[in-house]
């Protein structure tokens, strides 16, 4: 449908859902040519149960500006309405039914349409089965807010800019998945292991390269200087006895006396973080720690360092992916 009067209004329900958010934000950003006057329509919340203030088909009300999401029974309104014959609109959610009159789908694979496909399929899947994320999952954390009588405005403003942060999160991923496709990684293959070695500053590049088929991944800032190495959380690589080594190597470096440490531990020594629950090593640069020194050693003795251990280490990967080999682009 393309809207052939300017909207003037969004409705949805109170107490609004995290489907109908993202249709808004959908709309908003992308639908102003199907729908003019979407981009700077206000919100309202009807409080009808699913029908229209009036009772009136939600096509009633387009004709007069007001476009109902999640409600209404009309294109945008998954729901089914027995009384007048109105079957459930199966697999849909509002935000799904959004982005297909919009043109995202399976056939658009620009790296916006991938990351709004991804995040729909998130959304749809939250709404159709529910409890998706625990207790601090975003629908849940709406149905809190509702719960202790925070206003539907309110919940809309605070799922609007999840959703808005989530989708500029996805659309940069799915940008720098094109550049690395492009060839800006550079992987080789060390024993067993495909590892990828990277110059960069985006805070992309790690996932990108495993998204693509790295088992490690190894990456420097070349503004910063500021190392991080991840890996595939199934591959079996001792990340604590890789920290170890820097650790060891950065003393070194400083002419310093190793003390009695343990290596392997979590956190911060000579200079070298590790996070074992998420298999990363960094020397900061990151939100908790932007302002520590990197490390003194060079780039390539850090590589050295890292391969030289994969090298004489005894695990091995079961059957290797090839070097890069495209996975799915939307995790």
């Amino acid at each position: 449908m393309v809207s052939t009067v300017n909207v003037r209004q969004i409705a949805l329900h109170e107490g609004t859902h995290f489907d109908e958010i993202a249709a808004v934000v959908l709309l908003k950003l992308y639908g102003e040519r199907q729908f003019p006057g979407v981009g700077t329509a206000p919100v309202v919340f009807w409080a009808h149960g699913g029908a229209t203030p009036d009772g009136r088909p939600a096509g009633e009300w387009v004709k007069r500006g007001v476009l109902p999401l999640g409600q209404g029974f009309g294109q945008f309104d998954e729901h089914p309405c027995p009384q007048r014959a109105i079957r459930r609109k199966a697999g849909q959610s509002t935000a799904s039914l959004v982005a297909t009159a919009l043109g995202f789908g399976s056939e658009n694979q620009s790296s916006t349409g991938r990351a709004v496909n991804y995040l729909i399929k998130l959304v749809t899947d939250q709404d159709l089965h529910g409890n998706t994320g625990g207790p601090l999952g975003l629908e849940q954390t709406l149905s809190a807010m509702h719960r202790v009588k925070q206003s539907s405005e309110l919940m809309f403003e605070w799922g609007r800019t999840a959703v808005e942060v989530l989708l500029a999160d996805q659309i940069a991923l799915q940008k720098e998945y094109d550049r690395a496709a492009g060839g800006e990684h550079r992987c080789q293959r060390v024993g067993g292991y495909q590892v990828a070695v990277i110059e960069s500053g985006s805070e992309y590049a790690c996932k990108v390269a495993l998204m693509r088929g790295a088992h490690l991944v190894l990456r420097h800032d070349p503004e910063t200087r500021h190392v991080t190495i991840m890996k595939r959380h199934e591959v079996p690589i001792p990340m604590d006895q890789i920290v170890a080594n820097l650790r060891r190597a950065e003393l070194r470096a400083q002419a310093l006396v190793p003390p009695n440490e343990d290596w392997t531990s979590e956190g911060r020594l000579a200079g070298w973080y590790f996070h074992p629950n998420i298999s990363l090593i960094t020397t900061g640069g990151n939100r908790a720690a932007r302002l520590t020194k990197p490390s003194i050693m060079p780039w390539p003795r850090i590589q050295e360092i890292v391969i030289s251990f994969l090298l004489l280490s005894e695990v091995r990967v079961a059957r290797p992916p090839a070097c890069l080999q495209a996975v799915s682009p939307s995790r």
